[in-house]
């Protein structure tokens, strides 16, 4: 009876992707922002062409003289392979064996709903997987599930070297530190020069707890932090938006188990806050590919797959779930990172 139900429209790949993604999205910050722009494509690397307007000076020159040379656009290409993200689960005879919905006598609907389950947990999966690699493009370093393993480094790719300024936290000195507003200043600088003549809406911050404590304990910064919003923060928790010195300052609270996204301490690329322009069209990208299957071949990719396999013997099912996301920021100079010091 296992294969007669497995073998119905209700299990083909078709059907199980669309399952997969009628199932509401982990909730994660990044992905709920719509910070990132999806593009679905049909290879499985994604090439960018840049064509460098270089805008420069015009030199006086006597009239009747000939004028000076127009200077021509320099292209540059970047090729990046697209990340295979795949996971698989099984769903055996004895699972189904009886199962059916509740006040129903159908067979079929009760051994989706076991399906189903199994495949929430997997996207569930995705989603965060998916997240990391989203902040990592924040971060100009996208990183395997280890927090180790480099998929792409944006500033060697497009060879950039990036900002980093330290701030410097005095929750000690009346007025506290002087320093930080000006260090905002030179974020907010760095990146108005590294986007030319893009314009952005705001700069937004992504920061770890121990970054966030120390701004908002810095003895100036807390006057403002206590007074913001008539003493919001007094009362509320405010972690996840607070403005200062033309910044938006959040606290990031992704992590899986114990391996928070932001680290305290990360030897691979080290950072306490991260710094990125909003409202820059295309600036972050999601790239996603489509799965290695017969079907999706040459197919525009979608965010996810579900597909299943019968087992040796016909034990079960083996169900298999895919994505094949490339996030990118495409001017990586824009990206300024922040250490700290102070007590």
């Amino acid at each position: 009876m296992l294969l007669n139900v497995f073998e119905g429209d209700a299990f083909n790949v078709q059907e199980l992707t669309a399952a997969i993604n009628r199932i509401p999205a982990t909730p994660t910050r990044i992905g709920k922002s719509g910070l990132f722009e999806s593009r679905g494509v049909i290879t499985t690397s994604v090439m960018l062409e840049y064509k460098d307007k270089i805008i420069s000076l015009i030199p006086t020159s006597a009239r009747g003289t000939p004028p000076g040379t127009a200077r021509p656009e320099k292209r540059k290409m970047y090729t990046f392979v697209v990340p295979h993200l795949a996971l698989d689960d099984t769903v055996m005879a004895d699972e189904v064996q009886n199962v059916r919905s509740f006040g129903t006598q159908s067979e079929l609907q009760g051994v989706s709903e076991v399906v189903t389950n199994k495949i929430a947990i997997m996207r569930a999966a995705h989603e965060v997987t998916l997240e990391h690699h989203m902040l990592g493009a924040i971060k100009g370093v996208v990183l395997d599930a280890d927090g180790v393993t480099v998929i792409h480094n944006l500033w060697t790719e497009f060879g950039v070297t990036p900002d980093v300024i330290n701030f410097d936290f005095d929750p000690v000195t009346p007025g506290g530190s002087p320093t930080v507003k000006t260090q905002c200043l030179a974020v907010k600088r760095a990146i108005e020069e590294n986007l030319g003549a893009a314009t952005f809406s705001h700069i937004h911050c992504f920061c770890n707890s121990t970054f966030f404590d120390m701004l908002t304990n810095d003895f100036g910064v807390k006057e403002a932090y206590e007074r913001w919003n008539q003493g919001a923060a007094l009362r509320d928790d405010m972690r996840a938006y607070f403005p200062y010195g033309g910044i938006v300052f959040e606290e990031y609270p992704g992590s899986v188990g114990t391996t928070a996204f932001i680290p305290t301490v990360a030897t691979t690329f080290p950072g306490n806050a991260f710094f990125f322009p909003v409202g820059v069209p295309g600036l972050f990208l999601t790239y996603f590919a489509p799965a290695d299957y017969i079907e999706t071949a040459n197919t525009v990719g979608l965010e996810f797959y579900a597909k299943q396999e019968r087992m040796v013997m016909d034990k079960g099912i083996i169900i298999e779930t895919q994505s094949n996301p490339l996030a990118l920021c495409t001017r990586p100079m824009s990206l300024v990172r922040a250490t700290f010091t102070g007590s």
